[in-house]
């Protein structure tokens, strides 16, 4: 395309211009291209234009001095484009100290002004500076660390600055620090924070100006990140502000400032958005705040030690028209608890424009706690109000209404609470919790409150309703740090009802429980009218805990209980106590009824030993009974006990089968030493009170006495037992040896008997003294308590007896040793007959001498003294057998009586058939005479020959019909000589003249002959004869030594030598004799009843009678089967009430 004004240029010219234009553009290239790559290497310094420059930033920042080194140009990559900038940048105060330092500082100039050649600065950036930045207490904020002297704030300057842009005071339109390194300190909460990286800017927005602040932040080496913006009306108006905080960890915020040190240790972040609105008069119009956070809490006291927050919200506002704090919602979603609580706050001026008071109010529904460590089990609350004023002037806290409440729990309470900065704070306060189970009361109570009361009752009481519980503090400030509380200052009060609780561990626990407890200041007491411990009916409780103040207090606690006295020792034999057990006591065995007062004194600790626990029993029983061991029963007593940790004391009387006995008992519980029990017992022990002791002596000792002992022992095991006894009004008696004092003779004794563990007697000493018996001797005895050896060295009674005794024992045989000078065998004719030892007065029955087991006597004296002065000496005896069953005799010896004597011999024979015993003796009256006191026989060589069955080992069947023993009885040459029962026997056959003959010098006899047999004691006869000169008599029939009477029969033959001696034809004998040895003529007579008495009767018709006819007039021949002893009962154990009498003989 042609121009229109190509017509007029040339061709040269075009050429010179072109060439022109070209090396303009080259040189253009060539400044372009190395100014860049000069600005590459660094900036390029404006040293010409240093005064020009200074001079703008002077007018742009009047008042505000920056100074700096140089002003270059450079390449900005971050920005990516060419900057002005000064470098070695610095501002200082009015008094010419600096107070900011940057490497450098970017100059934004006007364009307009700049193309005239003028330098108008609209805006300064400070890149990298180090700032101290300081927020003052009066509000302002300053650079660097110290204060100019007139308190100006050099950013308040920068704003005033910026408000003023456009004027001709400043031209600046922006003032901003980028890439800051920044120290922050608040002088208010001694905040020290530092920023790696900090954007500050001031600049103008509109008709406002607009502060900005962005950083990164660290606390304590803990990062977060700020955003603040606040935008200032050119005019007076309303400030609207933000500000964001993320990332907040609230233990860099502790470690910045000893304000917040608590949070320290506090791993939770939080988030947080804040609007506010600041009034022209500077105060607080309006704000908003949304804080969210996350994290742990740590509480110690916690299981886990952590409130494991998975999300906590706070969102509110303030209005500060009306001045109230509204939260809309605090929102707690932790793993320990869940809670939405709302409140406001109204914050109320006085006249004078200062705060007169906060009035708060807070209330939330549905809260759960499930916190391991301060609450034993989950718990949730249905709604929870508090309304509560706050009185900066008096600093106190106004409390007019906290209520909380839960399903079955209700709690409401007010308080004035008063700040103290020297010390606690005062508290005033009324709480009053609603009736409840006790159990509900220990769902809701916190483990840290009061943790050893609530320790106590939740291992303590099981059941029951408490309350209402009504508690008033009236604490002034300061008083909470003193040890002791007045006792005015603390009232809490409470009721109980249906209580069931443990007072012991392991004991029964109470229930049935009702009273009133009050606390005061340092004193608990409480009073029970009521309840029950097993059977047993408690009354009169009561509990006292003096001086709270002290760690291990002991309290009192005391009860009055009734009941069996049985409930009683097995409450007390229960674990920890024992004390039943101890003593070896069944508490099943016991009896009675108890009335009384259980005391306990309990430091106040926890994990109390049972042993520090002080106890005190006092006891009223009646009837009381026990069972001591497998045997000993007390009944009917009337005690009383004193127990304690120390002892253990019983007093009264009791009965031991009916035994009367006073009974003194202590027992030692702390005692070291070896004897911790003391027995005392005094009374009239009878023979069931020996039975019930299990003293196995009814064999020796019969009839009451009275006694004292001393016993004593370790821990209810018998040590040694020292017993006087008064054996006057005893029966002391061995059978086997004839020894025995009667009653009435005053003797005493001193029993002291050692005992191992177990209650087994090892040994014992042994005293008897009297006017007739003196005995002293000791027995030891085996490991299970049997007796051993019993031996008494001496033994002296009356004049007859003075010999040593030794009775020992093995598993096999009771051996008896008696040796010495002299030996009462008086009694030995009167075993087995009607009278009883001691005499025909003697109320007690006769007692069986037959030895226990295998035994054998071995004695060696030099007498055995008779009756009517007849002895035995020398008198050697050995005898042996089983029970009543002979294995073995020997006895040899003299018979001796005024001068003469006669041997006397037995001995015993064992064969195929069985036993066989034979005694002899010279002189058979003296015998007689020595055993029975029988006179009338004088002289007489005695055969008697016992046949005992079997061997003495073979079991006996007392129903077997065998005999016990048989036997035959010879005596000859004897003569017979005033006997009585002949006597009146010859007289009743009106056989006068051989009465006559007998009175005189004696009827000669030539020989008895008495076969005999023996069954259960009865001795039956059977053709029994005599003969002699004058006289010839037969007999049969029995006698029963058990019960002392007899049953004979038979005939009496006078002139025997010539009325027997057809007897002795052939035939004719036989026919006119009634049987061999008796005459042709004769008198039957009938012996019966009494053995000492017997009724006698005679038939002389018989006398006209020959032999064989006469055996009519005898009628029935009584045997043994007769015999009362041997009289079958009838059916069903019911004897006969008239035994038959045995036969009388027709007349």
């Amino acid at each position: 395309m042609k121009l229109p004004f190509s017509n007029y240029i040339k061709a040269h010219h075009i050429s010179h211009a072109a060439l022109t234009a070209g090396a303009l553009v080259a040189a253009i290239l060539f400044f372009v291209v190395g100014a860049g790559l000069r600005l590459l290497w660094g900036p390029v310094s404006l040293g010409p234009l240093h005064g020009t420059l200074a001079g703008a930033i002077h007018d742009a920042l009047p008042g505000i001095a920056l100074d700096y080194d140089t002003a270059a140009v450079e390449w900005t990559r971050d920005q990516n484009r060419v900057n002005l900038v000064v470098l070695g940048a610095r501002i200082l105060d009015s008094h010419g100290k600096m107070v900011a330092r940057a490497p450098k500082a970017a100059i934004d100039l006007a364009a307009a002004p700049f193309l005239h050649g003028q330098f108008v600065v609209k805006r300064i950036t400070l890149v990298g500076v180090e700032l101290a930045l300081v927020h003052m207490k009066n509000g302002h904020i300053r650079l660097g660390s110290e204060t100019d002297s007139d308190d100006d704030d050099i950013i308040r300057r920068i704003r005033d600055v910026i408000d003023a842009r456009g004027s001709q005071s400043s031209s600046l339109q922006s003032f901003a620090v980028r890439n800051a390194r920044l120290a922050i300190y608040d002088e208010v909460t001694g905040l020290h924070v530092t920023s790696p990286r900090a954007s500050i800017a001031i600049r103008a927005g509109g008709q406002a100006t607009v502060a900005s602040f962005d950083a990164d932040i660290l606390m304590s080496g803990r990062k977060s990140h700020v955003t603040a913006e606040l935008t200032m009306p050119q005019k007076r108006g309303p400030i609207p502000g933000t500000v964001r905080v993320t990332g907040l960890d609230l233990r860099g915020l502790g470690g910045a400032a000893k304000m917040f040190a608590g949070m320290k240790n506090v791993p939770l972040a939080a988030d947080a958005a804040i609007t506010f609105t600041v009034a022209p008069d500077g105060t607080l119009a309006a704000a908003g705040f949304d804080i969210t956070a996350a994290g742990e809490i740590p509480l110690a006291q916690l299981k886990d030690k952590a409130l494991h927050i998975r999300a906590l919200t706070l969102v509110g506002a303030y209005e500060g028209k009306s001045r109230r704090l509204t939260l809309s919602s605090a929102s707690l979603d932790a793993r320990e608890a869940r809670a939405v609580l709302k409140g406001t706050g109204d914050f109320v001026m006085n006249a004078a424009g200062s705060l007169e008071r906060v009035h708060a109010r807070l209330w939330g529904d549905n809260i759960a706690l499930n916190m391991p460590g301060m609450f034993k089990e989950a718990v949730s609350y249905q709604r929870l109000a508090a309304t509560a004023d706050y009185l900066p002037a008096s600093r106190q806290f106004d409390i007019t209404r906290l209520t909380l409440t839960a399903p079955g729990f209700s709690l409401d309470a007010s308080a004035t609470v008063t700040l103290n900065d020297q010390g606690a704070p005062g508290l005033v306060s009324k709480v009053r919790i609603a009736a409840l189970p006790i159990r509900t009361l220990l769902h809701y109570w916190p483990l840290l409150v009061a943790p050893g009361a609530r320790d106590w009752i939740d291992a303590n009481i099981f059941a029951g309703t408490i309350g209402p519980l009504d508690a008033e503090t009236n604490f002034t400030p300061g008083l909470l740090d003193q040890a002791i509380l007045p006792e005015d200052s603390l009232k809490l009060t409470f009721a109980m009802s249906g209580i069931k609780g443990s007072y012991i561990k392991g004991l029964t626990p109470a229930t049935g429980v009702g009273g009133d407890a009050v606390m005061t200041g340092d004193t608990f007491k409480a009073s029970f009218g009521g309840g029950r411990i097993g059977n047993l009916v408690a009354s009169r409780g009561s509990a006292l805990i003096p001086n709270l103040h002290q760690v291990g207090t002991v309290g009192v606690f005391s009860v009055h209980i009734d009941g069996a006295m049985n409930d009683v020792m097995t409450l007390i034999d229960m674990k920890p106590l024992n004390y039943a057990t101890k003593f070896g006591i069944d508490p099943r065995q016991t009896g009675g009824t108890a009335s009384a007062d259980l005391s306990f004194k309990v430091p106040m600790l926890a994990d109390l030993p049972v042993d520090d626990v002080a106890i005190s029993v006092k006891a009223d029983v009646k009837d009381f009974a026990v069972t001591l061991g497998a045997h000993t029963r007390i009944t009917n007593g009337a005690v009383n006990f004193d127990i304690d940790n120390a002892h253990l004391h019983q007093v009264g009387v009791v009965n031991l089968a009916d035994s009367r006995l006073n009974v003194d008992w202590t027992e030692d519980f702390r005692t070291k030493g070896p004897v911790t029990t003391r027995l005392a017992v005094k009374g009239v022990m009878t023979e069931g009170g020996r039975q019930a002791l299990n003293i196995g002596l009814m064999r020796y000792f019969r009839g009451a006495v009275p006694v004292t002992a001393d016993i004593t022992g370790h821990r209810g095991g018998l040590l040694k037992a020292d017993v006087q006894v008064d054996f006057t009004p005893a029966l002391l008696n061995v059978p086997i040896v004839n020894l025995e004092k009667t009653p009435g003779q005053a003797a005493s004794g001193h029993v002291v008997v050692n005992f191992a563990p177990g209650d087994i007697p090892t040994d014992e000493t042994i005293r008897i003294t009297g006017p007739v018996l003196n005995a002293s001797g000791s027995a030891t005895f085996n490991r299970d308590g049997s007796l051993n050896v019993l031996s008494f060295p001496s033994v002296k009674m009356g004049a007859l007896n003075d010999l040593s005794f030794q009775l020992t024992r093995t598993a096999h045989s009771n051996d008896y040793v008696l040796r010495g000078h002299s030996l009462d065998g008086s009694k030995i004719g009167r075993n087995g007959t009607n009278e009883a030892p001691g005499g025909a007065n003697a109320t007690v029955e006769a007692q069986d001498d037959t030895p226990d087991g295998h035994f054998r006597i071995s004695a060696k004296l030099d007498r055995l003294a008779m009756r009517d002065n007849v002895a035995i000496a020398p008198f050697n005896l050995d005898l042996a057998g089983n029970g009543s069953r002979l294995s073995g005799l020997t006895l040899n010896g003299d018979l001796t009586l005024a001068g003469k004597s006669a041997p006397i011999a037995a001995d015993l024979e064992t064969s195929a058939a069985g036993r066989k015993v034979t005694l002899t003796a010279g002189d058979t009256g003296m015998l007689a005479r020595g055993l029975f006191a029988f006179q009338s026989l004088r002289g007489g060589q005695m055969t008697a020959v016992v046949n005992l069955p079997g061997q003495a080992g073979d079991i006996v069947n007392p129903a077997a019909l065998q005999a016990d023993f048989s036997g035959t009885l010879t005596v000859r040459n004897f003569t017979i000589i005033n006997q009585p029962f002949l006597a009146r026997l010859f007289s009743a056959g009106s056989l006068t003249g051989l009465g006559d003959l007998m009175g005189g010098d004696g009827m000669t006899m030539d020989e008895l002959n008495i076969p005999f047999t023996s069954k259960n004691n009865v001795i039956s006869i059977n053709n029994a004869r005599a003969v002699g000169r004058a006289i010839g008599a037969s007999a049969d029939g029995y006698i029963d030594r058990p019960k002392g009477m007899l049953a004979l029969k038979g005939s009496l033959i006078p002139a025997y030598g010539v009325n027997s001696l057809i007897s002795n034809v052939p035939l004719l004998g036989d026919l006119l004799a009634s049987r061999k040895g008796e005459g042709i003529f004769g008198i039957t007579y009938s012996a019966t009843g009494n053995s000492e008495q017997p009724t006698i009767s005679t038939n002389v018709l018989s006398m006209l009678t020959p032999g064989i006819l006469r055996r009519i007039f005898e009628g029935h021949i009584p045997t043994k089967a007769d015999a009362p002893s041997n009289l079958v009962a009838p059916p069903h154990g019911d004897a006969p009430a008239n035994p038959p009498p045995p036969a009388k003989p027709q007349n």
